[in-house]
């Protein structure tokens, strides 16, 4: 066996330290459950096929290097699916931690044409030609830019609910979504609903519970083409981006980063649709009445821009048509 690192000692022991908490409370029964952690040399240790989770061992515990290979302790018998979890775990960052806001980013190889537990299948020789795969589809630099929109984002919602109490974020909210037949108390149920919604939104943009990630159905069918997109229904909280997004990034406009963001947001917290978009004009009418307007997650994205005082006039004009 060959001589292990202090380090490596000490990973392996939290393995079982915390594989045993899990089993004491409960958390998992059987040979249920798995827990794998990543090595300075950039191999990786976990929890044998079939083992308890309340009785490891670490000298038992496989180790593979990282290209996948077994290199110690027991070796796994479901190789596909564990060389699947340590490749995504492999792509997913914490790119920045401020506070209490974590930014996660999920950036897998350009390569991957579907998920990659649906990627990583077949023969060994198959799965090793997959691990190999490393350009991602977002940069360094990119994943950065996603951190400074999150932040924009969550500073407009704060001051949104500071300035919609003024007269002229009043002015704001008539001019974004009254329409000529809208009455003093739509007036007032937009203030209100604006006011709990941003604070929801900004909520989430200052939680750890927010994942930026590539989809890569969508990459591989067209959909590159557009800013993001967000699954309703899904249970985790995850903002989809897109090539618009990322372009509109590394031409340095970072407002509309944060607009996409917002937009996206009010879609996965508080329902919003899609009636109209820019393009097509975001003025209220009566064919784009109040109700439609407060459910329309671009009215959301511009009201809060304009209001922080990050729309252009040429822009704000032009959208307002």
């Amino acid at each position: 066996m060959s001589a292990t690192s202090t380090s490596e000692t000490a990973l392996r022991e939290r393995v079982c330290a915390c594989g045993a908490s899990l089993f004491r409370r409960g958390l998992t029964f059987g040979s249920t459950g798995n827990i794998s952690v990543s090595l300075p040399d950039g191999g990786w240790l976990m929890t044998p096929t079939n083992a308890s989770l309340g009785e490891l061992d670490p000298a038992s515990l496989s180790k593979l290097d990282a290209q996948g290979r077994h290199v110690d302790g027991d070796k796994p018998t479901k190789v596909g699916e564990k060389a699947a979890t340590l490749k995504m775990l492999k792509h997913l960052y914490l790119a920045r931690k401020t506070g209490n806001q974590d930014v996660w980013v999920y950036s897998p190889p350009k390569a991957y044409r579907k998920w990659v537990f649906d990627e990583i299948k077949g023969d060994d020789t198959s799965t090793k030609s997959k691990l190999q795969q490393e350009r991602e589809v977002y940069s360094a630099k990119e994943r950065e830019i996603m951190g400074d929109a999150l932040q924009e984002a969550a500073s407009w919602c704060q001051k949104v609910q500071i300035n919609i109490a003024t007269t002229a974020g009043e002015d704001m909210v008539k001019a974004w979504f009254m329409d000529s037949a809208a009455t003093p108390q739509n007036l007032a149920q937009a203030i209100s609903t604006l006011k709990d919604g941003f604070k929801k939104v900004e909520t989430v943009c200052r939680s750890g519970q927010l994942i930026f990630s590539d989809e890569p159905g969508d990459r591989n069918s067209g959909g590159w083409k557009d800013w993001a997109f967000v699954y309703k229904s899904e249970a985790m909280k995850v903002v989809y981006l897109q090539g618009a997004f990322v372009k509109a990034g590394n031409s340095g406009k970072k407002t509309m980063c944060a607009l996409t963001i917002v937009h996206e947001l009010t879609h996965k917290i508080l329902g919003t649709n899609d009636h109209r978009y820019d393009y097509d004009g975001l003025k209220p009418t009566a064919t784009f009445p109040f109700a439609k307007a407060i459910d329309n997650a671009d009215s959301w994205g511009y009201f809060a821009a304009d209001i922080c005082g990050m729309l252009s006039e040429s822009d704000r004009k032009k959208t307002l048509s």
